[in-house]
C-alpha cells in the first residue's frame, strides 16, 4: 500500500473519509481546490503528520493526473463533486463538467497511472422516493432521474464499470444515503444542509421549527460510519460488487429524529406546518428516502454500522458543544422580523471578533417571493441588528416562500456581497433570507 489519493478532500465526506483513512496508518493525499483552513487543519490535527494537501481541480485532467502520479499512490476516493440545484440551473453544463467530467478525469488519472482501485462517492438519490417504505433498496433496484446530479452519478457509475471492463482497473461506486454529523457545513459545493444538521442546530438554539413532511422517510447516517465503509472499500484487496449502499441501513422520519433530539437537548420545539410555503424545513415526497440494503458492504467488509441513530446523535451533540466556536459556519440561529413574516436562517462563525464589517442587509422577502431574489444593502433594522452575531460574509438569498434543506431542487437564488472577508477572522456568515408564514 502506497496511500491514498481523495479529491474533495475538503468536503464534509471527503474530510471524514481522509482522517479516518489516516487513522488506520495510511499516508493521504487530499486534493483541495485552495488551501485548508484553520478548522479543516483542527479537525485533521491528530494525524496531520499522515495528510499531504495538493491544491488541483479534478476539471484539469493534465493537472490531475500529473498529481496523482506524482503522488505514488494506487488507489483513489472520488469525492469531489457539487449539489447546489442553483448552479445546476444557472450553468448545467459547469455542473455536468464538475460532478461527470470530473469522474471520467479522475478514472483517466486511475488508468494512466496504473492505479489499482477507485472509488466513487455516489448517492442514494437515484434510486429516487421508495415505492414501498417497509422494503430495504438494494444494488439492484431500478433506478429513477430526478435531475443533473442523478444522471451524473448513474453515469459516473456507468463509466466505473466500463473502465473496469476494458482496463482491469477496480473502480466501484459507494451509494450514499443522508450523511451527518461533525463538519457538516455550508460551502461553496454544499449549500444545502442536511436535516439533521437543520434540526440539532435549531434545537442547540433552542429555536421552534415548523416541520413539513415529518413523517417521510430518510437513511441518515453518522459520518464516523460513512467515512468507516468508503475507507474499507478503498482499502479492501479483493471486492466482487461494482455498487455499494452506504448508509445506516434504517430509514428515519424528521419526527423520530426530533423525538431522539430532545432526549439530548432539554427544549426541543418543532410543530407540523399544513405547506410547504408555512414551513421552516421541509421534505417532499420527491425527496424522501428508503432504507438502504447494506448487503453487499457486509458480504465483502464485514461492515455493520456502529453509530445508531440515538448514539450518532449525541456523539455530535457532544462534538458540536466543543468544537462548533471553531468552526467556519458553526452556528445556526433563526431571526423573525417584525414584519412581513419573514424568517432567515443565518450561520455565523464565533472565531469573528469585529462588529465593524457586520453585514448590514434590507429588502422585502416577500418581494424577492414574487419578483425573484432582488436584496438590496443598506441599514440592518434595529429590531434585527440585536439579533446579529459579529463578523462579515455574504446574504444568499432565496427567492422561495419557504427554508429548504437538503431537498435536490433548491430554488433559484444568488449570493449578495456584503463586505470582504477579512483572512485572519476566518469568519463566513451566510444568510438564508426567506418568506414564511406566522
Amino acid at each position: 500500500m502506497t496511500g491514498v489519493f481523495v479529491t474533495g478532500a475538503a468536503g464534509f465526506v471527503g474530510l471524514n473519509i481522509v482522517r479516518r483513512l489516516a487513522e488506520r496508518g495510511v499516508d493521504v493525499v487530499a486534493l483541495v481546490r485552495r488551501a485548508p483552513d484553520a478548522a479543516t487543519l483542527r479537525f485533521l490535527d491528530s494525524v496531520r503528520s499522515r495528510v499531504h494537501f495538493v491544491e488541483g481541480d479534478v476539471r484539469d485532467r493534465e493537472r490531475l493526473i500529473e498529481l496523482v502520479r506524482a503522488s505514488g499512490t494506487r488507489r483513489i476516493v472520488h469525492g469531489a463533486a457539487v449539489t447546489s440545484s442553483e448552479l445546476e440551473r444557472s450553468d448545467p453544463a459547469g455542473f455536468v463538467d464538475i460532478n461527470l467530467g470530473g469522474t471520467l478525469n479522475v478514472l483517466e488519472a486511475a488508468r494512466l497511472t496504473a492505479a489499482e482501485r477507485m472509488v466513487l462517492i455516489s448517492s442514494s438519490a437515484v434510486y429516487g422516493a421508495p415505492r414501498d417504505p417497509a422494503h430495504l433498496i438494494r444494488e439492484d433496484e431500478a433506478l429513477q432521474i430526478s435531475g443533473i446530479y442523478t444522471i451524473c452519478k448513474q453515469a459516473g457509475e456507468a463509466l466505473c464499470r466500463r473502465y473496469s471492463e476494458l482496463y482491469g482497473l477496480s473502480a466501484v461506486a459507494g451509494r450514499l444515503g443522508t450523511a451527518y454529523g461533525p463538519m457538516e457545513r455550508p460551502s461553496g459545493s454544499r449549500a444545502a444542509m442536511s436535516q439533521v444538521y437543520v434540526l440539532v442546530h435549531a434545537a442547540l438554539q433552542q429555536r421552534e421549527l415548523r416541520i413539513f413532511g415529518a413523517d417521510r422517510l430518510r437513511d441518515v447516517c453518522y459520518i464516523a460510519d460513512v467515512a468507516e465503509a468508503f475507507s474499507g472499500l478503498v482499502l479492501a484487496d479483493t471486492l466482487q460488487y461494482n455498487i455499494y449502499n452506504v448508509s445506516a441501513g434504517t430509514a428515519h422520519s424528521l419526527r423520530q429524529i426530533a423525538a431522539a433530539l430532545q432526549a439530548l437537548v432539554p427544549g426541543v420545539r418543532w410543530t407540523p406546518a399544513e405547506t410547504p410555503a408555512a414551513a421552516d424545513l421541509v421534505v417532499l415526497a420527491p425527496s424522501e428516502r428508503g432504507a438502504l440494503d447494506l448487503g453487499h458492504l457486509h458480504a465483502d467488509l464485514g461492515f455493520v454500522p456502529q453509530w445508531p441513530l440515538e448514539a450518532g446523535l449525541a456523539e455530535y451533540v457532544q462534538w458540536l458543544h466543543v468544537h462548533q466556536g471553531t468552526l467556519r459556519g458553526g452556528a445556526l440561529q433563526y431571526m423573525r422580523s417584525e414584519a412581513g413574516g419573514s424568517i432567515s436562517l443565518f450561520v455565523t462563525d464565533p472565531l469573528s471578533t469585529s462588529t465593524a464589517n457586520a453585514p448590514s442587509i434590507s429588502g422585502s422577502p416577500m418581494d424577492a417571493s414574487r419578483n425573484g431574489p432582488s436584496p438590496v444593502a443598506g441599514p440592518l433594522p434595529a429590531s434585527r441588528k440585536s439579533s446579529m452575531q459579529r463578523g462579515s460574509g455574504f446574504c444568499l438569498a432565496l427567492s422561495t416562500p419557504m427554508c429548504i434543506a437538503g431537498h435536490p431542487t433548491i430554488p433559484s437564488a444568488r449570493i449578495l456581497p456584503v463586505a470582504p472577508l477579512p483572512p485572519p477572522l476566518r469568519a463566513l456568515r451566510l444568510f438564508w433570507k426567506c418568506r414564511s408564514r406566522r
